[in-house]
């Protein structure tokens, strides 16, 4: 979600790892390939996503002190429904 409270959807690489629920988003590599940029603070890592149909959006992702020195997304999943509807746009034609 975004800092409006809005669901998100980033076309990205994301890496799974299979003994874990656990999956792994580059901002970086996100940036490199749709512009915009991130601010990382001791606290949180906040992405400013551009957006075609509309202003760009702010995400903040908190950095999991207790667990890791991660930034952590939970409950971070995507319905069946909006897999259908979004997933045409973010398939490589390669």
């Amino acid at each position: 979600m975004d800092n409006g409270g809005n669901n998100v959807y980033l076309p990205c690489v994301s890496y799974h790892l299979p003994t874990t629920d656990v999956r792994l988003l580059s901002p970086q590599a996100y940036h490199q390939l749709h512009g915009g940029h991130s601010v990382v603070t001791g606290d949180a890592v906040t992405m400013l996503v551009r957006n075609k149909s509309r202003p760009p959006i702010t995400i903040t992702i908190p950095i999991d002190k207790d667990c890791t020195n991660l930034p952590v997304v939970n409950n971070s999943f995507v319905s069946q429904n909006a897999k259908r509807q979004h997933a045409s746009k973010f398939r490589s034609d390669t």
